[in-house]
């Protein structure tokens, strides 16, 4: 049982401070486990703390629908960011299966500075 989580990554010019963002560069993990477990907003010191996207973000995720600008995941909650090196610094632990690694393996071979959007859906 698990979340599926799609990372969206920022490496545009102007980054995450952009007022609109379109999904083009994304990484769907597969489902192995509880991500949520590592990650957290809610300020608990043993997880890594996204950040909420700024409030003139909005991204372009695309859905059955098409595209859709949004600042909120499949499930209702505000999109979270972190960098590459909090991301990589945590999830790595939670990975086992091939996939999964070698997308850990991409986001250690990018700039550790680089935003990830998490979308959770």
């Amino acid at each position: 049982m698990g979340l599926d989580l799609t990372l969206i990554l920022v490496n545009e010019p102007g980054g995450i401070n952009k007022v609109s963002h379109y999904a083009k560069n994304t990484l769907r993990l597969e489902r192995e486990g509880f991500y949520g477990q590592f990650l957290s907003s809610q300020g608990d010191p043993a997880k890594v703390q996204a950040r909420p996207i700024p409030k003139r973000l909005w991204v372009g995720v695309y859905t059955d629908e098409g595209l859709q600008m949004t600042r909120e995941d499949a499930y209702g909650e505000e999109l979270m960011w972190l960098y590459a090196h909090e991301l990589l610094a945590t999830l790595s632990l939670c990975v086992r299966n091939r996939w999964n690694k070698a997308i850990m393996a991409f986001i250690k071979a990018i700039p550790p500075e680089t935003p990830i959007i998490l979308y959770w859906g």
